[in-house]
């Protein structure tokens, strides 16, 4: 039985265990659908936990993602209707920041930098993934390499590609529940400076947050019932 593990999605979560696994001398196969370097120019925003920087800074990837990052340090939790309100801050805590807001693009490079340095990990870019099997003993995907249909064993499959493959991949079964609800995300200018705060407003309809994203700019998800 092969000791190695495969994950099926090179993007941020997939290449964060791709390295965690690394460091504890696991070989790792990474399948990645999209090209090398098509997402570092991707401005789209991330939301990250101060959790997730400590995990960051111990793969020694903090450094560079640091300058593109955003901190919140304060969030603004109210509820449309209601005179109350609720703040919490990063010092209540003693820590520099509850989280960060950063471009999906700069955290990408930053992994596939660090992955490039790790013998034991093998990236392969443009490889999707088709079926899944497994028996007693091992598990294989066969994936799509250039228009070549390629098979590999591991111990372990991991899904980490937002969930496509539950749709695209044959041997694999979901369930979902429809939570009546859409979200725009957008992303906007401020006239005055942010200071580091981000807001969560609870409405009938739905939840709108503001995060900071920039000097004067926000990252607006505003969610909606959805519209049948």
């Amino acid at each position: 039985m092969s000791r190695s593990i495969i994950i099926v999605g090179g993007g941020p979560v997939g290449a964060t265990l791709a390295l965690l696994l690394a460091g504890q001398g696991i070989a790792v196969t990474v399948l990645e659908a999209r090209k090398q370097g098509a997402a570092y120019s991707e401005s789209r925003a991330l939301a990250l936990s101060y959790g997730s920087r400590r995990i960051l800074e111990k793969l020694g990837i903090w450094s560079k993602l640091a300058p593109h990052a955003t901190a919140i340090n304060t969030i603004h939790v109210s509820q449309k209707g209601s005179l109350g309100r609720s703040q919490l801050h990063a010092k209540d805590y003693q820590q520099e920041a509850l989280g960060y807001v950063l471009p999906y693009g700069a955290l990408s490079e930053a992994l596939d930098g660090a992955l490039s340095n790790q013998p034991v990990v093998n990236f392969i870019f443009e490889a999707n993934a088709e079926a899944i099997s497994h028996n007693a003993t091992q598990a294989s995907v066969t994936y799509n390499l250039h228009g070549k249909p390629q098979v590999l064993d591991s111990a372990l499959v991991v899904l980490a590609d937002g969930g496509r493959s539950l749709d695209e991949i044959a041997g694999l079964t979901k369930e979902t529940k429809e939570y009546g609800h859409d979200a725009l995300i957008s992303k906007v200018s401020a006239e005055l400076p942010h200071n580091n705060i981000a807001y969560e407003r609870f409405t009938a309809n739905g939840p709108m947050a503001l995060l900071p994203n920039g000097e004067r700019e926000f990252s607006l998800v505003w969610t909606g019932k959805k519209e049948y």
